[in-house]
């Protein structure tokens, strides 16, 4: 809502300022932009771009997925999701 504050603000000043019955030096009730929470959202949304780009290894994920598996034939599989819902 701040950006909304912010544009609300900036066309009421402006026209403040076209009425020519406004000192263009007073612009003290300017509302203040949320830059501590711009700043945590951006630091939060890198984590989680991050966090899915350096998920879990190819490696790791076959080995998960064997162990899921675990001793189901091929044809098991072919035949039942129950396989990989295992236990």
């Amino acid at each position: 809502m701040a950006v909304v504050d912010q544009s609300r603000w900036s066309k009421d000043h402006q026209i403040l300022l076209e009425s020519g019955y406004f000192d263009p030096a007073t612009q003290n009730d300017a509302p203040a932009l949320p830059w501590k929470q711009w700043i945590a959202i951006g630091g939060g949304y890198v984590m989680l771009v991050g966090w899915s780009v350096l998920g879990p290894s190819k490696q790791e994920s076959d080995s998960r997925l064997k162990d899921r598996i675990g001793n189901c034939s091929s044809r098991e599989f072919m035949r039942s999701a129950a396989c990989i819902a295992g236990p």
